[in-house]
């Protein structure tokens, strides 16, 4: 059997070794952060490989299907509801030694069918499988302007970023939802302090963003990484503040309130921290711990702000079998709200109306599994440098204390890149499936299994992706 697939693997490889690397850094998925690591661990990059030249040019182009609900996560905020439809983007990029700008103009056209289904509320509101009210399908994305000043840069515009070791799920800061709009400043890449320690840090204010209150409110973050040796330790604290009628804040006190805890007992503040292991082998494993802070009117908010830590487990494994090519992983996300929610005040992850529980354009720009969640991944692929082919199998629960029974959804996904010359192609497909949509069955239900109508969900999404350097 080993004989034999290795001669598949040797086939597979065979006329793709004069291919050249074309993929640009923005609109990064799961199988282009898979794709990038592993060349990090194994290969010695070519610099003139990787480099943005002066001007670049991509042509971005989004084939899919779908039957049923909206389902694909961490794409950038692309919404692809019931139905089918295409979606076309042209990427520029101007990259000087002092300044890069870059934009991406995206229009859609999308034929759209109704979907029936129960309706989400709150918290739960803002999940990737909820149908989104007036989508503007025609937008600007990765807007960038960044002027580089020795090892530091200052920058705006509404790219989307990522913070932390998971490539499924961030406790604070992923690019499932579009990106907004911030302004920037940090290191332009890891400071050495000698041959085997550096660091890097970004610091991080949106511009305000309106609540249902009408109100606006802003996300202060700073984010700081340490590098030793085959060890990685990120720490990032997050601030929400405003969001307040009758309450004078504006974008000036959000630069400033990281570092004057101005009003801080009235702001939602999350500290996260994670430590990675690298090794040489092609082994990656790491833990990541977010805990929040909420304002709990009167009461003293250290008394309960370990209640509720939230984590995120993995482990992958290049190169097992002594074969570079095969590739193992599990990602756990744990968010599931205290025991003690109803005896003593919990602070609960994304719940908080008055900052849109963490969503942006009705899609969160943290975990995608919102409040009160758990999520499991297991993966496993062949990947080489210039192809893949990724299998995985995804266990997530919503309100886990919130409803008994909770949501579960099962989903069976299937992912195929090629890199060939300037061109870049992604197949994914997921075969999604619902229990207890919406929360509407009872516990009896769950023990008759004689669910409510409408509590049973299945979801088939086809998505093709090209990517084109035209210069």
């Amino acid at each position: 059997m080993n004989k034999h697939l290795n001669i598949i693997i040797t086939l597979s490889l065979f006329g793709l070794q004069k291919l050249v690397f074309a993929q640009s850094i923005y609109n990064l998925g799961f199988s282009n952060r898979i794709l990038e690591e592993r060349s990090s661990l194994f290969f010695q990059q070519d610099s003139s490989e990787n480099k943005e030249k002066y001007l670049n040019m991509y042509f971005n182009q989004y084939f899919y299907s779908n039957s049923n609900l909206p389902n694909l996560e961490n794409l950038d905020g692309l919404y692809m509801p019931k139905g089918f439809g295409h979606l076309s983007g042209f990427l520029f990029n101007l990259n000087h030694n002092r300044f890069e700008i870059s934009a991406e103009p995206t229009i859609a056209n999308q034929k759209e069918y109704q979907v029936t289904v129960p309706n989400k509320e709150d918290q739960f509101s803002v999940l990737n499988d909820t149908p989104i009210e007036n989508h503007d399908p025609q937008y600007i994305k990765n807007i960038y302007l960044k002027y580089k000043f020795y090892q530091l840069y200052i920058s705006f515009g509404n790219t989307n970023k990522w913070f932390g070791p998971g490539i499924h799920n961030s406790l604070v800061m992923s690019n499932n939802a579009k990106g907004f709009y911030n302004y920037s400043f940090g290191t332009n890449k890891y400071v050495p302090f000698n041959s085997q320690f550096e660091y890097k840090f970004d610091y991080h204010v949106s511009k305000g963003i309106t609540n249902s209150l009408m109100e606006k409110f802003y996300l202060s973050t700073l984010n700081i990484i340490f590098r030793y040796k085959t060890i990685e330790l990120g720490i990032s604290k997050n601030i929400l503040s405003g969001g307040y009628p009758n309450f004078k804040w504006d974008q000036n006190d959000a630069f400033l309130v990281m570092f004057t805890n101005k009003n801080s007992r009235f702001w939602n503040t999350t500290t996260d921290t994670y430590l990675k292991y690298k090794s040489p082998s092609g082994l990656i494993a790491f833990l990541e711990l977010g805990r929040p802070k909420r304002y709990f009117g009167d009461l003293n908010v250290n008394n309960y702000n370990d209640h509720n830590i939230a984590s995120i487990i993995g482990l992958r494994k290049y190169g097992i079998f002594n074969r570079k090519e095969f590739l193992v992983g599990i990602e756990y996300a744990r968010l599931v709200q205290s025991i003690y929610y109803n005896i003593m005040p919990s602070p609960n992850w994304f719940d908080d109306i008055k900052y849109n529980y963490h969503s942006y354009n009705q899609r969160r720009w943290t975990s995608h599994s919102g409040a009160d969640s758990d999520d499991l991944l297991l993966f496993t692929g062949i990947v080489n440098t210039y192809q893949s082919i990724i299998v995985g199998i995804n266990y997530e629960r919503h309100g886990v204390t919130y409803n008994f029974p909770p949501e579960v959804k099962i989903e069976f996904r299937f992912a195929y890149t090629l890199k060939y010359k300037n061109l870049f192609l992604n197949v994914n497909y997921e075969n999604e499936y619902y229990r207890h949509y919406g929360f509407i069955d009872s516990s009896v239900n769950v023990w008759t299994e004689e669910y409510e109508k409408g509590s049973v969900q299945r979801t088939k999404t086809l998505l093709l992706s090209l990517e084109y350097k035209i210069f």
